[in-house]
C-alpha cells in the first residue's frame, strides 16, 4: 500500500486528454473523439475496409502512441470502444464471422509484452459475441517497422511474413481483420491473400484510424 502511494506521487496518473487525476482517459475526452459514419473502401483482396475515426485527431494519435510505444496496456479498453461504437452503426454485418487480430512476431511480442491489436480484438469480440481467433495466422518473419518504409518497401518487407496454422478452418468462412492503424494496407492485404488462398469467403478489415 505504501509502495503504491509512493508510485502515485512519483508517477501520478492523469487523463491524457485533460489532465484529470487518477484516470488515463476520462469519459469526456473519450467521447470527444468523433466516430466516423459507416463507410468503407475496397482493395484487390479485401471486400470492405472500415476506418473508425480520424488520425488527424491529436488526442487519438496520443492514445495510440502511448498504447503502443509507452506500453500502456490498459488503454486497450478505451480504444476498443472506438471500434465498438463505429461497428454498432453498421446496418449490414457479417454473420458467423471470425475475428483475427494482426499478429506480432514472437520477438516483438517479448519486447512489448502484449499485442495491441489482440487486446482490442478480444474486447470487440466479447461485446458482440464473435469468435476470436488469434492462433490462426502466425507471423513468421520479423519485419522492420513499417513506419520507416515507403509503400514499395512495405510490400517487400511483408512478403511471406504470415503462415496459416489451421488451413481447414479457413475454408468457406468470413473474417474481420482488426488492427490499430491502416497506412498503405500492406499488412492486412498480405494476411487477406493467405486467407483467400486457403478458401476464405468474405474478408473485412476494421481499424481505429487511417494514417
Amino acid at each position: 500500500m505504501l509502495f503504491k502511494k509512493l508510485l502515485d506521487i512519483l508517477f501520478p496518473i492523469e487523463c491524457l486528454g485533460c489532465g484529470q487525476n487518477d484516470i488515463l482517459l476520462c469519459s469526456d475526452c473519450l467521447n470527444s473523439i468523433k466516430i466516423n459514419q459507416p463507410d468503407h473502401f475496397q482493395n484487390e483482396i479485401i471486400d470492405q475496409v472500415h476506418v473508425c475515426t480520424s488520425f488527424h485527431n491529436a488526442l487519438l494519435r496520443k492514445l495510440i502512441h502511448f498504447y503502443k510505444y509507452n506500453y500502456m496496456e490498459s488503454l486497450a479498453e478505451d480504444l476498443s470502444k472506438i471500434l465498438i461504437n463505429y461497428y454498432s452503426q453498421i446496418d449490414y454485418k457479417l454473420n458467423e464471422v471470425t475475428i483475427i487480430p494482426v499478429p506480432l512476431h514472437s520477438k516483438k511480442l517479448l519486447v512489448r509484452c502484449f499485442n495491441q491489436a489482440d487486446l482490442i480484438a478480444q474486447n470487440f469480440c466479447q461485446h458482440f459475441g464473435y469468435q476470436f481467433k488469434n492462433d490462426l495466422i502466425q507471423r513468421i518473419k520479423n519485419t522492420k517497422q513499417q513506419a520507416q518504409l515507403n509503400k514499395a518497401e512495405r510490400i517487400q518487407n511483408l512478403k511471406n511474413s504470415f503462415k496459416i496454422l489451421d488451413k481447414k478452418f479457413v475454408q468457406n468462412r468470413d473474417f474481420i481483420i482488426i488492427d490499430d492503424i491502416y497506412t498503405t494496407g500492406s499488412t492486412v492485404l498480405e494476411m487477406a491473400k493467405i486467407l483467400k488462398k486457403y478458401g476464405a469467403q468474405k474478408i473485412w478489415c476494421l481499424v481505429i484510424a487511417k494514417n
